[in-house]
């Protein structure tokens, strides 16, 4: 149970950080290594390439109007003639395609129709990706040779072609860099060229003759089909991610402090020593019984000083009222040397002869120190 409760009351030990220079050139090579990629990646990556500080939206409302365009002549087999393709005076139909979107975090919207009062101005142009992006007029044969594709092959057998409009907005920027980007893919096609290529679809008619017998007619008819897809993404700049990308790289950067700790608390021949130094217990209770002690006896240290400075003040003379004695007098209690008188300014050297096995006599010789 004593185990037990070590454990319990250890987890109620408070733990701070001790910090420790390890002059160890090969980690702090390593250390600096990591924080200078974290930046870069934070900097360039997160905030330049990414946005990382701006708000998203991608939830985009969208709508496509289309028209088309264009007359061509065909013959029924009913009359004896060839029925030639439809398709093949088709290159030069024009298709309209016009596209609302909106981001609704944002109260942004925005069309790919030119805003012009002119009313001409759409009869005239013609969709072309530098002088006439905002021109929704596109021919079919230039939709076509824009996959990769030929006009007149495609209309033999048909085809099926995919339109992205695609609206990367940055609304920290003025709505007129908010612009479409289109591209153009053929979607019918595969690697291997199989039969599955191409496009086309059959319809019936029914009618009745004279007798009122039913009749039908099958037409299977081939043509090129347009898939219109819309894809889009607002961003605006915005607090809570910033501060969210800056706190990751903050994290990402004690990450590296840890690997290093990590790395020469247990990889290193010094690892034991590193240990040492950086991690220290400290109890409290006796830590303060040590701090009183000391501080009781340092007080009892300066108590004492000042009488002891007192005590050698009465007992000092000046110099003037010290009276030299050459010689001691016998007590009962045995021989007792000369008294040196103290602070006269003066040096002296005593001598003690014991000739003849008398009596020792003390012979001393002061001298001036000027």
């Amino acid at each position: 149970m004593a185990g037990w409760g070590g454990f319990f009351f250890s987890l109620l030990n408070y733990k701070t950080e001790k910090y420790v220079i390890a002059e160890n050139r090969k980690i702090g090579i390593l250390f600096r290594l990591y924080q200078l990629a974290v930046l870069g990646y934070i900097i360039g990556w997160v905030f330049v390439v990414k946005k990382g500080y701006q708000e998203r939206d991608e939830a985009i409302q969208t709508s496509v109007i289309t028209k088309l365009k264009g007359v061509t002549l065909t013959n029924s087999s009913e009359t004896g003639l060839h029925l030639e393709a439809l398709l093949s005076e088709a290159e030069n139909f024009t298709i309209y395609i016009k596209n609302f979107i909106r981001f609704p975090k944002f109260e942004f919207s925005k069309s790919n129709v030119f805003e012009t009062s002119d009313e001409n101005y759409l009869k005239r142009c013609s969709f072309d990706r530098e002088e006439h992006l905002y021109c929704p007029i596109f021919r079919l044969g230039d939709l076509v040779s824009w996959t990769g594709h030929d006009f007149q092959e495609m209309a033999q057998k048909g085809g099926s072609v995919g339109i992205l409009i695609e609206w990367i907005c940055d609304l920290d920027k003025d709505s007129s860099q908010c612009n479409p980007h289109y591209s153009f893919t053929r979607l019918d096609m595969n690697l291997n060229n199989s039969v599955t290529s191409g496009y086309n679809f059959r319809y019936t008619r029914y009618y009745k003759d004279q007798n009122g017998e039913t009749y039908r007619t099958l037409y299977k008819v081939y043509g090129i089909r347009f898939d219109i897809m819309i894809n889009g993404q607002a961003g605006k700049f915005n607090i809570v991610p910033t501060i969210i990308a800056i706190g990751s790289g903050v994290a990402l950067l004690g990450v590296g402090a840890f690997a290093c700790d990590m790395i020469l608390l247990y990889l290193m021949n010094t690892s034991s020593y590193y240990r040492e130094k950086k991690f220290e217990i400290i109890n409290f209770k006796k830590d303060r019984t040590k701090l009183k002690d000391g501080k009781t006896g340092h007080r009892e240290r300066r108590s004492r000083k000042p009488g002891a400075d007192k005590g050698a003040a009465n007992s000092s003379k000046k110099p003037e009222e010290a009276e030299p004695a050459l010689e001691s007098s016998p007590t009962a209690e045995g021989q007792r040397g000369p008294t040196i008188p103290r602070n006269t300014g003066q040096r002296y050297s005593a001598i003690i002869s014991t000739q003849g096995g008398g009596e020792p006599k003390h012979h001393i010789t002061f001298s001036s120190l000027n």
